[in-house]
Formats: C-alpha cells, sequence, structure tokens
C-alpha cells in the first residue's frame, strides 16, 4: 500500500487492472473449488486469520488516508461472525457437557435401582445376620 500511494497522485491500495486481473482469475474453471482460507477456517470453526488479512491492510489504508468502505465492512463483519462463532462453540460445549453430566446422573440412579433390584422384578434379600 506504502509504494502504490507513493508512486501514484490519487492514493489507491491496487490497480483497477489489477482488480480486473483477479477477477479474471477467480473465475476462471482452474479455480474451481477453490475457497479462501479464511472461508475454510470459518467452515470448520478454526479462529479466522483476520489481524493479518483484515485489519491491518484497513488500518494501514486508514493511515494513508484511502477510503477503503468495503474492507472496513468485511473486517466488520469478520469480527461479529468470528465473535458469534466463539459464542455457538462455547454455548454448544456448555449443553454438551450439561446434556453428559445429566446421562451420568441417569446412569448411576439406575446403576443403584439395579443394585437395589429396583424396576428389576427381583426380590432383595435381607443378609443373614
Amino acid at each position: 500500500a506504502d509504494i502504490l500511494h507513493r508512486s501514484m497522485e490519487q492514493p489507491r491500495l491496487i490497480s483497477d487492472e489489477f482488480v480486473e486481473q483477479l477477477w479474471a482469475m477467480s473465475v476462471t474453471e482452474e479455480l474451481d473449488g477453490y475457497l479462501p482460507s479464511t472461508v475454510i477456517d470459518f467452515k470448520n470453526g478454526t479462529p479466522i486469520e483476520s489481524e493479518f488479512i483484515f485489519h491491518e491492510p484497513t488500518r494501514r489504508a486508514n493511515e494513508l488516508k484511502i477510503d477503503v468502505p468495503h474492507m472496513t465492512m468485511v473486517s466488520g463483519l469478520i469480527d461479529i461472525l468470528s465473535t458469534s462463532r466463539a459464542s455457538d462453540m462455547e454455548h454448544k460445549t456448555t449443553t454438551t457437557k450439561k446434556k453428559k453430566k445429566k446421562e451420568e446422573e441417569e446412569q448411576e440412579i439406575t446403576n443403584r435401582h439395579n443394585a437395589a433390584g429396583i424396576n428389576t422384578g427381583e426380590k432383595r434379600v435381607k443378609p443373614n445376620k
């Protein structure tokens, strides 16, 4: 960004030609099935590398007084999605732990009942003294 900024009268992060080249590459069959690493990370529930891919370029553009509204929007959306995903994962983990604990408690009660002969049709015989 700095190099392009210094060499141009009107600051831009990348040239229109470069954008067109990237777009042409993205719609070719060569990249059919390609997913950016951020999409793969999101789908897999792993942390997205938002700091270096989205936030740092946005900060650099702001320092250079270059307006990047789409990048700013994407940075914000990535943060929202990441926070939402983390919250969902925490909720699922908590719910799973609670469910597992309840199942373990129910199994323990069943084990005690079985040991006492309850609900098994067996009569418990008092031991002789």
